[in-house]
Formats: structure tokens, C-alpha cells, sequence
């Protein structure tokens, strides 16, 4: 369990999703047609330039340009890491259940590249529903506007892991699970791409029920040796 941690590394990864989700929400919320991400970049350029011709002391205009690259780097720490990150579980902490019948939708959080036919998007913690077809095609259905879906589909053949852990966005983590397979939306003569989405759920109930339709055809597509 996410509580297992020291003490320190649970306040670093509370300070990271509060800083995740602060970056996420001022990047895409917009105040007199810019977003709040460039007007805090543009007040940080005005507070140094202000502390440079009002010729402030040395500790304040060292403060106000640290100030200035913590502001940059983290806007682009957080968008180059999808404003978000995935932490492995280091103990199993799922409880004993069964899995999902065939069509049974799931409701779970989305995160990572989802599409449809020509186009792909990234999305962070979007609405959208798990179920698995009785030909064991798994399927993910996020709604990334409304009314509108993309997709991703994976089955035993293109399965490769699935693990369990908690998604650093906002004030908590979030139970979720990471899976990976090979992508099947390719263009022709492409190589095969490995992509990792992220299901995360309200509740441990919904997680476990995936957990179990899904974990059942990892390595089936594995050699075995002959006895």
C-alpha cells in the first residue's frame, strides 16, 4: 500500500500530483483569451524584470529569477510526463474476487493515447468504460468530448503486462493499473509500437474485477517449453 511509504517519499508524491494537477488545470483553463499558464510565465518575466530596474537586492532578484526557471521547468517537466505518474506497486494489495463476464462494462478513469481511425489523442483521467467480447478482445471506450469516443484494443496475442500501482495526479493517488500491449491501430509498413494506457478506478472492488479478466492472458502468447 501507497501508506507503506516513508514519510518522505508520500509527501514527495503529494507535492508532485498537487504540482501535476495545478500545471494541468492552468495549461488548459483560458482568462481573457490566454490561458493561466501564460500569464503566470508573463507575471514571473515582470517580476524579475521589476526587480532588475528597480534594482532590488542581490537575494531578491536571484529569488525572482529562480522563481522564473522553477515556473518554466515545471510547466515542461509536467507536459513532458503527461502530468502524471505511475507508481508500481511494491506489495500485491488486490483482494480476492472474480473477474468481469463477458460484455460487463467496467466504469474507470482513462490516461494515455487512445484513437480512432486517423486519429489519436492523449487524455488524462477521462471518462470511459472497459469490457471484454467472448472471443477475448479487450476493449477501452473513453469519451474525450461529448458524445465522442476513442478507443484502444488489446487481446492475449498483443497483451504483454499488466501492473498494479497509483497514478500521481492531483491531491491523492489513485488506484490504477498499467497495461501493456502492442498497439493495433498501425499504418501499413510500420513496425509494431508497445503502448502502456492507465485504468484507474473510484473503487478496489472495480480494480480487482479488471485486474482478474485482464491478468488471465498475460504470457499466453509466451513460448512454452516442450516437457
Amino acid at each position: 500500500m501507497i501508506h507503506d511509504m516513508s514519510l518522505g517519499r508520500r509527501f514527495f508524491y503529494r507535492y508532485l500530483g498537487l504540482a501535476y494537477g495545478f500545471t494541468y488545470w492552468t495549461s488548459h483553463k483560458t482568462f481573457l483569451g490566454a490561458t493561466w499558464q501564460g500569464w503566470i510565465k508573463f507575471l514571473a518575466i515582470v517580476l524579475l524584470l521589476a526587480s532588475l530596474i528597480f534594482r532590488w537586492g542581490v537575494w531578491e532578484i536571484g529569488g525572482t529569477a529562480v522563481l522564473l526557471v522553477w515556473i518554466y521547468f515545471s510547466y515542461w517537466r509536467a507536459k513532458k510526463a503527461g502530468y502524471s505518474k505511475f507508481i508500481l506497486s511494491e506489495t500485491e494489495h488486490l483482494l480476492p474476487g472474480e473477474g468481469l463476464p463477458p460484455y460487463q462494462r467496467a466504469t474507470v478513469w482513462a490516461t494515455g493515447v487512445y484513437h480512432v481511425t486517423e486519429f489519436d489523442k492523449f487524455l488524462l483521467l477521462r471518462p470511459a468504460e472497459y469490457w471484454q467480447v467472448p472471443l477475448g478482445q479487450h476493449v477501452v471506450m473513453v469519451e474525450h468530448r461529448r458524445q465522442k469516443f476513442l478507443y484502444q484494443f488489446f487481446n492475449w496475442r498483443t497483451l504483454q503486462q499488466v501492473e498494479t500501482g497509483w497514478l500521481i495526479f492531483g491531491a491523492r493517488p489513485l488506484a490504477t493499473l498499467a497495461v501493456t500491449f502492442i498497439s493495433a491501430w498501425l499504418e501499413d509498413g510500420k513496425d509494431p509500437e508497445t503502448r502502456t494506457i492507465y485504468l484507474s478506478f473510484p473503487e478496489g472492488e472495480t480494480q480487482t474485477a479488471v485486474w482478474r479478466t485482464i491478468i488471465k492472458d498475460v504470457g499466453r502468447n509466451q513460448p512454452h517449453e516442450i516437457a
